[in-house]
């Protein structure tokens, strides 16, 4: 599936959970101006394949969204293009396999976006080879985003047009959904929200869309972690699409969280994605 979150690949119907993600992603920053990765953004790329590996053992591609900001277009696009080549450079020499990478370079006039967040940033992420490791079966399950064999917990929530904020009962959604999860396993590692905003409404820019898509991730996160009876890491990425609705009809106004159980102390029986002696039991 294409567009979200350069795609968190989930076919997920609005306002529903659907099939689960194994996709693996972290972001980076870098100063103002620059198109280099300093020493401390390489050492984040570094520790999170690590991490990635750890997780699965074979990857089949990548993709990496990045932003610059100038107050000339051009320049800002030719930054983040720079910044593309330079996180991509990166990838590959830190990655145990060659990868096709795809990339998407974005320019902003403005260096933070409306909640003060910087447009100065690299999203990256990996795609696991789901064949090649018989991950488990990602069929949408009946009680939104919950399955017994699944790694990742999820949901989708829905907004009205225009608007960034979570309505009553998107709220109420969330937190039955929290209530759920926290009972399904006893400890997340971390989580992630992706939200979008459409650009195809009248006198509505992309990047007024892309501002209301982080405006949207911003308060999903917020929301989620006032209801999250732990402190909680959230990963947030933002996107902005032409039209309402995808090719497959999935609707572009969206906020989709997803949480990761920690597997080591989850102890999920047959549900290894990776070798048959790969998950701690």
């Amino acid at each position: 599936m294409k567009g979200r979150l350069l795609a968190l690949a989930w076919a997920l119907a609005a306002g529903e959970a659907s099939a689960c993600s194994y996709i693996t992603q972290t972001q980076l920053s870098f100063e103002v101006n620059s198109a280099a990765l300093d020493r401390s953004q390489v050492i984040k790329l570094a520790e999170w394949l690590d991490r990635s590996y750890a997780k699965f053992l074979m990857y089949k591609r990548a993709s990496i969204e990045v932003g610059a900001s100038d107050a000339v277009p051009h320049k800002a696009k030719a930054l983040a293009e720079q910044r593309a080549a330079n996180a991509a450079r990166a990838l590959r020499i830190l990655m145990k396999t060659e990868l096709p990478i795809t990339t998407v370079a974005r320019g902003y006039r403005s260096s933070l976006n409306g909640l003060g967040d910087s447009n100065d940033f690299a999203s990256l992420q990996l795609y696991p080879d789901v064949e090649g490791l018989k991950l488990p079966d990602c069929n949408p399950v009946p009680i939104p985003g919950l399955k017994p064999c699944q790694r990742i917990i999820q949901i989708t929530l829905a907004f009205a047009d225009g608007s960034a904020e979570l309505d009553r009962v998107q709220l109420n959604r969330l937190a039955e959904w929290v209530d759920r999860a926290d009972a399904l396993y006893a400890i997340y590692e971390s989580a992630g929200v992706e939200a979008g905003a459409t650009v195809k409404v009248p006198g509505r820019t992309s990047e007024d869309a892309m501002r209301l898509a982080r405006m949207r991730a911003d308060n999903t996160t917020h929301a989620l972690k006032g209801l999250f009876p732990v402190p909680i890491e959230v990963e947030q990425f933002a996107h902005s699409y032409r039209e309402r609705k995808s090719a497959d009809l999935v609707a572009n106004d969206f906020a989709a969280i997803q949480l990761y159980p920690n597997l080591k102390t989850s102890k999920l029986p047959g549900c290894n994605p990776g070798r048959p002696d790969g998950l701690e039991r």
